[in-house]
């Protein structure tokens, strides 16, 4: 974000020979680095949570034949 306000994107440029290496930083400048996001592993959170469904179905499962 340049002091006056305005904005240099990445995303507004077309040409891919464009690169941020090439652009002069000024006094006043700020420059932001967005976080990387995490994404869930839909697939190994399924099976965590089918896993701990079965502990749970077996435990109870051993405790009512014991009963």
């Amino acid at each position: 974000i340049r002091s006056d306000g305005t904005v240099v994107s990445k995303m507004r440029e077309r040409s891919w020979w464009r690169r941020f290496e090439n652009i002069e930083l000024y006094p006043g400048d700020t420059v932001l680095v967005p976080e990387k996001l995490v994404r869930a592993n839909w697939m190994r959170d399924t099976k965590d949570i089918t896993q701990i469904l079965y502990q749970i179905a077996t435990t109870a499962g051993v405790t009512a034949a014991l009963f």
